[in-house]
């Protein structure tokens, strides 16, 4: 930028100069060799400059605008490490860079959720799982994530949607079976919830929590016909 200024300055008084000069034919032969002298020397400036000029351009055109490090691809390796370490207030920011860079990712939304989740603060997980479902709707993960989010901040009726939705997309991971009984059981509804008790136990029966907690709501269930 500022041989760029030196460039224009010195062009503005070359022609000032050219404007100013005698005509041609009253110049003498000393004032025709000074003035040569004078033009060889800022032809040498031009020169040497636009030749500095030259390598800092080849310089900077090896430089990616996005260095090497900043690239999608290692940002979200990056991202993940700090993750799994436990730095989630560095891997929120590299999603946050992520979600400039690939707006329409719904995996860098999907990772900011988790961070959110894991934070409790469960607004910015929901409105960031609301945004991956967005961009993928067949992703029942997100769906699940979301469910989870809403479950944590007591919308437990959006929360049943959402887990309702993620089985419709895979109804063999027990979890969201499981999950799904849960939201039921504090909506009082224990029929639905021993239901989805039930199916998650048969999806793994050798999991003594889903078959405590189908026992609790048929439990539930016979003290309420009982009543």
């Amino acid at each position: 930028m500022f041989e760029l200024i030196i460039i224009i300055s010195l062009a503005i008084i070359f022609f000032i100069f050219l404007a100013r000069m005698p005509e041609v034919e009253k110049i003498s032969k000393k004032e025709a060799g000074d003035l040569k002298i004078y033009f060889n020397r800022i032809l040498s400036f031009f020169g040497d400059l636009k030749s500095k000029l030259k390598q800092r351009s080849q310089a900077s055109t090896l430089k990616s605008p996005l260095p090497d490090r900043d690239q999608p691809k290692d940002l979200n390796l990056e991202a993940e490490r700090r993750f799994k370490v436990g730095d989630l207030e560095a891997a929120e920011k590299l999603y946050l860079r992520l979600a400039v860079v690939s707006p329409n990712d719904a995996k860098i939304y999907a990772a900011l959720g988790r961070i959110y989740l894991e934070r409790l603060n469960f607004v910015d997980a929901i409105a960031s799982f609301k945004a991956a479902v967005n961009r993928d709707q067949k992703n029942g993960f997100y769906y699940y994530d979301l469910a989870r989010s809403l479950f944590a901040a007591e919308r437990y009726t959006e929360a049943i949607t959402c887990f309702e939705k993620s089985i419709l997309i895979n109804n063999r991971i027990p979890i969201r079976h499981f999950d799904l009984g849960l939201a039921f059981l504090k909506i009082k509804d224990y029929k639905r919830g021993a239901d989805s008790f039930n199916r998650a136990y048969v999806i793994e029966p050798n999991n003594e929590k889903y078959k405590r907690f189908l026992a609790k709501a048929e439990d539930k269930i016979s003290r309420k016909i009982l009543n």
